[in-house]
């Protein structure tokens, strides 16, 4: 089981005419790891940021750069086990059209 606690900063970007030209957030995560059937625990972290790309669109909506260490573990005696860190250009829409034709045409959340 992991059980984590994000926080973070967003900054919302305006353009002269009012309207939102970008999102930004950078978030950092401290996680436990519960390893199964022990009283162990191991504990992780994470440290990124995330940017939109689609103009006037929010998180989850059109497409985002997600930047940084998204999991990075280390055990007492060992140093690090285990590091993701990297780059990702999501497009939330693309996600949602895939998911819309698995599920049968089910459509995208809209706030």
């Amino acid at each position: 089981m992991v059980h984590g606690i994000t926080y973070g900063m967003q900054t919302t970007y305006f353009d002269q005419s009012g309207q939102v030209s970008r999102i930004t957030l950078h978030a950092k995560t401290q996680d436990r790891i519960h390893l199964a059937g022990s009283d162990k625990v191991v504990v992780g972290h994470a440290k990124y940021s995330v940017f939109t790309l689609t103009p006037g669109e929010g998180f989850y909506e059109g497409a985002e750069r997600w930047a940084g260490v998204f999991w990075h573990v280390a055990v007492p005696g060992l140093g690090t086990v285990l590091i993701d860190v990297g780059c990702e250009i999501i497009d939330w829409r693309l996600f949602y059209e895939l998911l819309a034709g698995a599920e049968g045409g089910r459509q995208a959340p809209v706030d």
